[in-house]
């Protein structure tokens, strides 16, 4: 019988990489400062449950919030990525699930990752261009 791929298959062997990669990149360690390019704006995910919403908003205070799509990937290949490389740095606050895939994705261009929990679901990624 000829294996399927599917989302949860894939979402499981991601998380399932993710505990590798976490216990390479140290995570837990201090996050970095954004980049004077990137001052104040963030990219939020809109998946949170209200609960969530509203501990970012306590977190995040005044700072910008720009939404992330639902098709992640394209976007990061779409405008993200060009992003990246024009401000030097990314910060995002996202679900573990979406943290994880754009580890993947910013690890694919040799970028620095750091990845930290900040409560329950939410992660915050700072993402800085490669050297």
């Amino acid at each position: 019988m000829a294996s399927l791929v599917n989302r949860r298959r894939v979402l499981a062997a991601i998380g399932t990489s993710g505990l590798i990669v976490g216990a390479e990149m140290g995570v837990g360690h201090a996050m970095l400062a954004p980049s004077p390019e990137d001052q104040g704006s963030v990219l939020v995910d809109g998946r949170f449950l209200p609960a969530e919403q509203r501990q970012i908003a306590s977190i995040l205070a005044d700072r910008k919030r720009t939404s992330l799509d639902r098709e992640i990937v394209w976007q990061w290949r779409r405008d993200l990525l060009d992003k990246l490389m024009r401000a030097g740095a990314l910060e995002i606050m996202t679900r573990w699930d979406n943290s994880l895939i754009f580890t993947g994705l910013a690890r694919e261009i040799r970028a620095n990752v750091v990845r930290r929990r900040i409560a329950g679901n939410i992660y915050h990624l700072q993402i800085t261009k490669p050297a």
